[in-house]
């Protein structure tokens, strides 16, 4: 398995990176500055994977992440940079997710090969750890009002591991992904320090390669440059890996600040 994450890490690694590169940004406008953001993210996952063993029929089936493994997040936070220079924004974005779970399984389950049989006390690990890469160009600039538009990548690492806590056998399987993306957000201002925000992404090859990123959120204006954030995020995630396949979403609400660099 994949080391976890460490956050406190990750947010000192996207704020070095913000302190090299602020200098491209700008102070002009409510939304057109250069920022650094953290969130608390209690995010929950749902949907199944199918996960065979060199693509051999028999060696996978269903797997519900929710109702199987009972997952539970274990880890909370995301961090984004966004650095503006004149009508372009740079946004870069670390989502780490780490779910854990025990159950005693209802009924059979084959995974990457390996039989956990109904009753098993299992355990499972699963680490999902999304990066994203964008590029947007204001469509409308107005008094607190703005549309952008842009593209980019959107990159994810998938690690699931099944432990038979009994027996002791285990078995994992990890896969990852670079998606192009088309982007899209808005933002408005709503009037006593508070503003409207949302923002949506949509990566994919090809039919069986996608990824949904929506976010909504409210802002409160501390002063001009801390703001307080609270909202709500769902991700979708397509997994077509030969004969490997998923469907599963991650969302919850949201809750942080950013802070203008």
């Amino acid at each position: 398995m994949m080391a976890p994450r460490n956050g406190m890490g990750a947010l000192a690694t996207v704020a070095g990176s913000a302190a090299l590169l602020a200098g491209c940004g700008t102070a002009d406008g409510i939304p057109d500055r250069s920022t650094i953001g953290a969130r608390w993210f209690p995010a929950i996952v749902d949907g199944s994977v199918e996960i065979t063993q060199g693509g051999l029929p028999g060696t996978a089936s269903r797997v519900s992440l929710d109702d199987d493994l009972d997952l539970e997040n274990d880890f909370f936070g995301s961090y984004e940079i966004e650095l503006v220079d004149g009508p372009l924004r740079l946004r870069l974005g670390h989502l780490p997710l780490r779910f854990e779970g025990s159950a005693l399984l209802d009924q059979e389950i084959v995974f990457h090969g390996q039989t956990f049989a109904a009753g098993t006390d299992l355990d499972s690990e699963f680490e999902l750890t999304t990066w994203h890469a964008s590029v947007d160009g204001a469509l409308i600039e107005a008094d607190g009002v703005e549309v952008r538009v842009g593209g980019g990548f959107w990159t994810w690492e998938f690690d699931l591991e099944l432990r038979d806590r009994t027996l002791g056998v285990n078995d994992s399987r990890e896969f990852s992904r670079l998606l192009p993306a088309v982007t899209a957000s808005s933002w408005a201002e709503l009037g006593g320090g508070f503003a409207v925000r949302l923002d949506g992404a949509f990566a994919s090859l090809d039919e069986g390669r996608r990824l949904v990123d929506f976010a909504g959120e409210f802002e409160y204006a501390f002063d001009d440059r801390v703001r307080a954030v609270a909202g709500w995020r769902w991700l979708r995630y397509w997994l077509n890996e030969d004969t490997n396949k998923g469907l599963f979403d991650v969302m919850g609400p949201t809750f942080g600040f950013t802070l203008r660099l």
